[in-house]
């Protein structure tokens, strides 16, 4: 059986999202990719680092605009 959180707005009690728990497997999984990231991150330069950071947001406000979200 499936578990999950509610994401409630504590001003109003609304339900803002019903958030599916992950399975241990899926958590498992989740951190191996991480870690696999992690090492290649790790080894990018500062500058590249501090580039990509700048960009995301922007990266990220056009994906939201497209989907309509």
């Amino acid at each position: 059986m499936r578990k999950f959180i509610l994401d409630i707005n504590p001003a109003t009690w609304e339900v803002i999202e019903k958030i599916k728990c992950s399975s241990p497997g899926e958590v498992a999984s989740g951190v191996k990719l991480a870690r696999k990231a992690f090492k290649i991150w790790s080894k990018t330069p500062i500058k590249r680092e501090l580039h990509c950071l700048k960009i995301f947001p922007e990266i990220f406000s056009k994906k939201k605009k497209k989907s309509g979200n």
